[in-house]
Formats: C-alpha cells, sequence, structure tokens
C-alpha cells in the first residue's frame, strides 16, 4: 500500500487525474472503475446565464446523482477522466478497477489522505 497525505484537500481533482492516467498506462485495454462513497465538489463556474448551466456542468450534477441514486456505479475510464476536469477536490472516494487478475484501488480520505493498493501501486508516481 502507498499513501500519501495531499497538501491542498481543497483541489486535489488534477492530482487524481495524474493518478488515473498512470494507472491507464499500465495496462493495453481501457479499464472501467467500480465508485462508490465518491462526494466531490464542483468548480465554480460563476452565475448560469438564465439559469441554465453549462452541458459540462449539469453532466457531472447528473453524474453525482447517479451516485446518490445507486451508491455504487461502474464508468469507463476516459469518462472519469472528463468527470474530474469538472471537479474541484474528491473529498471521499472507494475506486476499483480489475488490473490483470487483481483488484486496484484508489482511496481518498477527507480530501487530503489518498491511499492505493494493487500489483502495480510501485509503477504510480505520487
Amino acid at each position: 500500500m502507498k499513501q500519501i497525505l495531499y497538501d491542498d484537500n481543497n483541489n486535489n481533482a488534477s492530482y487524481l487525474i495524474n493518478i488515473l492516467v498512470q494507472v491507464q498506462q499500465q495496462v493495453e485495454t481501457v479499464i472501467s472503475w467500480e465508485l462508490s462513497e465518491f462526494d466531490f465538489i464542483i468548480v465554480d463556474v460563476g452565475d448560469f446565464f438564465n439559469g441554465i448551466m453549462p452541458p459540462e456542468i449539469e453532466e457531472v450534477y447528473n453524474f453525482r446523482k447517479k451516485i446518490e441514486r445507486e451508491h455504487v456505479i461502474v464508468v469507463e475510464h476516459n469518462y472519469l477522466l472528463k468527470i474530474l476536469k469538472n471537479i474541484r477536490t474528491v473529498y471521499y472516494a472507494n475506486m476499483k478497477t480489475i488490473i490483470g487478475n487483481n483488484v486496484f484501488s484508489i482511496k481518498i480520505f477527507d480530501g487530503d489522505i489518498i491511499e492505493i493498493r494493487g500489483n502495480i501501486e510501485n509503477n504510480i508516481l505520487l
């Protein structure tokens, strides 16, 4: 297990994207992630013109509603990266995927403790 105490717990999404890109580079096929307890803050885009939010922000809101409704969801890797680009901070997350025949997981606690477990954890630069 690798663990890091990330110093800016109010802005960790880009750091998480970096970790996910490294994970994908370790395998030849596109992976899917099982997400649970995924709590986050969306980027601040200011006021919406006429109350209409941009489509990419609406997609993140719908993503949140799906997690709240289903509790555990499975998303494709590239879709998760797309969503994370409009998220400022992930406060809590349990993320799992299968690499080879082994479970690889990323957990985030309080937005600043990131824990990585799995057979490729030593290949991930934190």
